[in-house]
Order: C-alpha cells, then structure tokens, then sequence
C-alpha cells in the first residue's frame, strides 16, 4: 500500500507537470504583439516603436525585435520569434530566410507555423523572382557548391549531387556534375547521362551538345539527331535551322541533319532582304536562304542590306550596291555606312555627308559628325580649334541651326530650343537665331510662353524677351 500511494503520488507530480509545461507552452505560443492592423492598407501599427512590422503576405508579416525578424499574424500574434537576419515574405506557404553571424550568412525557407521546412544552413537560396522563373513549386538552395532541391513540404526532391542546375525547357534540366553536363527530367533522374564536355538547354525537343571536342544534337531521350562533326553549332531565330562550323568554314543543316549549304564559306551572316552576306575565299558576295549565290563575291568587304542597299567595298574605294548588285553611291568614298529613314552615311578623309536612296548626295561631306535624321533634321559637328560645335540640318542640308553650340536639346512645339556656348544656356528660336543671350548657368524649356532659368544663386522665370517675371 505504502508503494501503490507513493507511486500514485509520482504520477500526480508528472500529470501536473506536464500540465504546467503545456500551459505554459500554450502561453508562450500565443503571446502578442500590442497594436492594430489596418485592412484596407494591409498594415499592422504596432503600439511599441521597438516593433517595426513589413508588409503582409499570405496573412502573415515579418516584424524586426531587437535587430532579428521573426513573424505575425493580422492579430498579431507571434507566429515565429525573431530569429532571423532577415524574412523574405510568403508565396505558396513559404518564405526565404537568412541568418548572418557577423561573418557568414546562411538560407533556408520556413513555413506559416514558423517551422523551417529547409534547415537555414545553406550558403545560397532562390529567391522569390528566382523561384517563379527557374524551377517553380521547388525550394532551391545549394552548399560547398552542390545543390539540393525540396518540395514546400520540405522533402528532399534531389540530393547534393549538381554544381549546377538549369530550369526545365520540354521537360529536362541542364545539370553539371564531375566536369560533364547532362539533363534531368521533372522526376529528378539523370535521364540523359553527364557526359558531355558542353551542353545548351533543350529547345523543341533538341538539345546541342559536344562530345570529344566536337558537337552535334540529341533529342529528349538522349538519342542522336546529328553526328558529332562540327566544331561549332548554333540555332538560327527564325529559320529552324542550324549554323555550323566545319574544317574552319561554315554552312547551314536542317533540324534533321539535312545539309542545306554546303560548309564552304569563311562567313555567313543573317538573313537580310533574302540576301544573306557570304565570304568565300577572301572577297565577299551574297546569297539566299538555299545556298544559291545571287550576289557573285566581288567585294573585299560588304554588309547587311537595309531599305534594299548594302555597303560595300571595291578597290580600296566604298559605295552602296543594291539587291540586284547595281551599283547606287560610286565606289569613291574612304567609308560608307549603312542606311536608315532613307539616307545613307558617306565619309571623305574626316568628314561626313549623306546620300538618298538614289546616291544622290543631300549632305556633302563637310562634317565632322553627322547623326541620324530625327523628325526631319539630323545633329552635325564641325572642329573649331579643337572644339567640336554642334548644330542640326534639314534633309535638304538647310542649317537648322548654326553649328557654334556645346549642347542644344529639343524643341518644344514653338521652335524654341535651349542652347549652350561658352559653359552658359540661351535660347534659339525655330529659324535657329539665338533670341535669348547665353548668360544662364541651368535652363529648362518654354511652356506657355515662360522658362524657369538658374543664375547667380537664384531660380527664377523669364519671358520669350528674357524679361525676368519673378
């Protein structure tokens, strides 16, 4: 009996024990933070200023305590004690956290409990962008350089294995692990070997891959499309079809490995107006997109067309040909450059001119700069005493306005223009007369016939006659 009543003691101790600590973890658990949370603005004000509380997300907020972040709810109930160097914000259950030592800093993900579902001891963690873009519904973090991926239940999905891990493109990941590229799929199985010096992610069920120092293509189960032959391969926008390299010259392949041009050319450039730029030898020529030569190479140097003209050079000299090889600006210039809103750059020694689409000079070359035309007019530069002045023609080479400024900006719908001389700001008017002295140190321009100008010290506004109004 003496035994039987002190073992019934024991137990009544250990009940109320027990009792106690649930109490008091009951308590802890459903401590608050005093203040109020507004619900139109999705803020919590907490009563303390010692409390400094972030924005809500998913119905929980971070909030910052002594230097440490930790969690609550619109009540503000603590949901997880600071903690924390810092709480990202929720999305999809779970947010980003980082702890920071004074030394080092580590990552892992918590849940709306509060409980890390990732350990916060990795050295890199997707963020919330990251997470939406790469791998969605996956928690990514990495350590000595080996990445682990989890599921928001804080499941291992791939162990430490990968230096690196790609997004999925058709359903396979680039990874790269002991010096070798190779894919997963959406199981986390390397469903295409690491064996591959390099690799590109897969597009329309292809991937580019090189093996012993050459490449060639597989398609999602690791089978190949294209031989291992080529010194360098890439996709070509907008053409399905490939660029690839071989013996140092290069040609195009189908998707399936069908040869389109030969690879017999020192260069091929993109598709322009059906005529794609070619080196064969040392001079260049052109073709379209089935190999056939439309332009025979004739040129030590030719470019893209644009409006249906290309530069080109010839003995030395440059001009412009067009389509159909017709010469349109004589092979005289020391530089042509490309055209664009109809007009093309020539240069003779150190000064530039423009031409129009027929080779007609409008600009002679008496500049040294000349811009694109913009609205009609186009910026020109001329040297003086190793300033370089500027000012704008018209397309017919009419002066806009003079070339003596450092700087001038754009006009508004009055003509009117801020301009620059000698470090200070005026005024030219539409017939690009100066009609407010250079005198001011910042200008802005007209509206409604008044400018707010800055001289000696003071901010001030003026009239169209400069008369000052304040």
């Amino acid at each position: 009996m003496i035994y039987h009543k002190f073992y019934g003691s024991k137990l009544l101790f250990s009940a109320s024990f027990l009792l106690l600590f649930l109490l008091g973890q009951r308590s802890l658990a459903q401590e608050f933070i005093s203040g109020k949370y507004d619900s139109e603005r999705k803020i919590f004000v907490p009563a303390s200023k010692s409390f400094q509380v972030k924005s809500f997300r998913e119905g929980l907020a971070p909030y910052r305590h002594s230097g440490d972040y930790g969690l609550i709810d619109t009540t503000g109930q603590i949901i997880c004690r600071p903690q924390y160097e810092e709480i990202e914000g929720f999305s999809g259950g779970v947010s980003l956290v980082t702890k920071f030592d004074g030394s080092y800093r580590t990552y892992g993900f918590i849940n709306k409990e509060g409980r890390e579902v990732v350990p916060a001891s990795y050295d890199y963690a997707d963020r919330l962008f990251e997470r939406s873009t790469r791998i969605p519904g996956v928690l990514l973090v990495r350590k000595k350089n080996l990445y682990t991926a989890y599921n928001y239940q804080g499941e291992i999905l791939l162990p430490e294995r990968y230096t690196m891990v790609s997004s999925f493109r058709d359903g396979r990941s680039l990874v790269f692990r002991d010096g070798h590229y190779g894919f997963i799929n959406k199981n986390w199985e390397e469903i295409i070997p690491a064996e591959y010096e390099e690799a590109k992610e897969f597009q329309m069920g292809r991937a580019l891959v090189k093996k012993a120092g050459l490449w060639g293509m597989i398609d999602l189960e690791g089978q190949s499309l294209l031989d291992f032959q080529y010194e360098s391969i890439a996709n070509l926008s907008g053409l399905n079809r490939l660029l690839v390299k071989s013996n140092g010259l290069y040609g195009h392949v189908s998707m399936e490995g069908e040869i389109l041009i030969p690879a017999i050319y020192g260069s091929l450039g993109r598709l322009k107006e059906g005529r794609m730029k070619m080196i064969l030898g040392d001079l260049h020529g052109y073709i379209n997109s089935e190999g056939q030569v439309i332009i025979e190479p004739e040129y030590e140097w030719a470019g893209d067309f644009s409006q249906g003209r290309a530069i080109a050079k010839k003995n030395g000299k440059w001009g412009h040909i067009d389509t159909l090889n017709q010469v349109i600006t004589p092979f005289k210039y020391d530089k042509t450059a490309p055209f664009g809103n109809g007009y093309g750059g020539i240069q003779m020694g150190a000064l530039y001119g423009k031409v129009n689409l027929k080779g007609k000079i409008i600009i002679p070359c008496a500049y040294h700069g000349i811009g694109h035309f913009k609205a009609g007019v186009a910026p020109v530069v001329k040297k003086e005493d190793g300033k370089k002045l500027r000012g704008l023609i018209d397309t017919n080479g009419r002066i806009v306005l003079p070339c003596q400024y450092e700087e001038f900006r754009d006009a508004n719908a009055d003509g009117i223009r801020p301009v620059r001389k000698g470090g200070l700001w005026g005024f030219a008017g539409a017939d690009g007369e100066l009609i407010i002295a250079c005198q001011y140190a910042a200008v802005e321009s007209f509206q409604d016939a008044k400018a707010w100008v800055f001289a000696d010290g003071e901010r001030f506004q003026i009239d169209l006659k400069g008369k000052r109004l304040n």
